[in-house]
């Protein structure tokens, strides 16, 4: 082709030249005077520049540049240069580099196995900053993990602390009124003894045996309650026929129930099985049926009963009364450490409260769980689910 040809060509495709120069990813141009001001550059040499071009160039520098010579038009410089920061980031481009007037210009360039070379490095940092990109994931999962553990652990102290504060306060309460009703009755038998008739001497012995009967009571259900909540109360479920426990549990309290005249219907199959621990379920009916007797009138009865839970592996438990019921308030309240109850029966007898708090923690602990159903003046039902053998 002669040079008139070229030169036609070079005039027809000129805008187009210029633009391929402009944004080719392996081509790099640069134009610099030579007092060091940045004149022109592409896309691509632009990149690596940076905020101190003169200073990017690192090998040769421009003041080397600037000192070298050579024919006119021809190259002053032909090999590699080197183009980065301090840090370490660079790249090395096949260049050559003309001085005319008062410019200097750079054209550099990529061949395949630089470019190659290149890409393998961007591949390499690539897969590096995903590897870092997934270990940043991992560790924000088990900080967010961690996190909400320490935020669970935080919020069972706080309720640890709730718990000890009112384990105290029920100590100190409930603790003091049968024991000041004790030491009060006692004190007047030691002064006033030879002053008293032998009725009256009864009584002051039954009170005295009644205050001692409360703080017993109140003692075990708060031992009881404290082991369960320090996980100290032992586990071990097995397979059990439920008519005959609640049969147990009715000939223990069948004294009590005699004195109001009340009478129990079981109606709970002989084949009936469960599996769970035999101590606490006999604890948990030992409990209801106590509170169905405390709240029922004189004369009525008392049904425990037994019907399919809400799945096959569930059996539903229910003790039925005919007694006082409760408001829907009351029932709120049952369950709750907090707002602990202890309301006075029929007959003005007195409980600690917890029996209901205790019913919950082992029901639970079968993996079942407790509730009420109940309408003031009309009785109240007491349902819990256990597992079926």
């Amino acid at each position: 082709m002669s040079t008139n040809q070229n030169t036609d060509f070079c005039i027809f495709w000129q805008m187009e030249m210029q633009l391929m120069l402009h944004i080719s990813p392996s081509i790099y141009l640069a134009e610099f005077s030579t007092d060091g001001r940045l004149l022109h550059t592409n896309a691509s040499m632009y990149e690596w520049l940076g905020a101190s071009p003169l200073k990017s160039l690192l090998n040769p520098t421009f003041e080397q540049l600037l000192d070298m010579t050579a024919p006119l038009s021809n190259p002053v410089y032909n090999g590699f240069l080197t183009i980065g920061d301090a840090q370490g980031t660079f790249i090395s481009l096949q260049a050559l580099v003309f001085r005319k007037d008062e410019r200097l210009l750079i054209v550099g360039g990529m061949d395949a196995k630089q470019l190659a070379d290149h890409n393998t490095r961007l591949s390499h940092l690539n897969a590096e900053i995903s590897n870092l990109q997934r270990q940043l994931i991992r560790e924000k999962v088990t900080l967010e993990a961690t996190y909400q553990q320490l935020n669970q652990v935080n919020a069972s102290l706080k309720e640890s602390n709730a718990t000890k504060d009112k384990f105290l306060s029920i100590m100190a309460h409930d603790l003091r009124s049968p024991l000041t009703a004790l030491m009060g009755l006692s004190e007047v038998l030691m002064e006033n003894s030879d002053q008293y008739s032998r009725e009256e001497m009864n009584t002051f012995i039954r009170l005295i045996n009644e205050a001692a009967v409360k703080t017993y009571r109140l003692l075990d259900d708060l031992l009881v309650w404290s082991r369960s909540q320090m996980g100290k109360m032992p586990f071990n479920p097995g397979s059990m026929k439920l008519d005959q426990l609640c049969h147990e549990v009715i000939e223990v309290l069948n004294q009590t129930a005699a004195t109001k005249r009340i009478t129990f219907d079981v109606k709970v199959a002989e084949d009936t099985l469960v599996f769970a621990d035999e101590a606490m379920i006999k604890t948990v009916l030992r409990n209801l049926v106590s509170n169905a007797i405390k709240f029922s009138w004189s004369d009525s009865v008392v049904t425990i009963f037994s019907e399919q839970g809400p799945s096959d592996a569930m059996l539903t438990v229910g003790l039925a009364d005919k007694g006082v019921g409760m408001t829907e308030e009351a029932m709120t309240k049952l369950w709750s450490l907090s707002e602990l109850l202890s309301t006075k029966g029929t007959n003005n007898e007195e409980g600690t409260g917890l029996g209901l708090l205790i019913c919950k923690e082992f029901v639970e602990k079968q993996g079942g769980r407790i509730w009420v159903d109940s309408r003031q003046g009309e009785g109240s039902t007491f349902c819990f689910t256990v597992p079926m053998a």
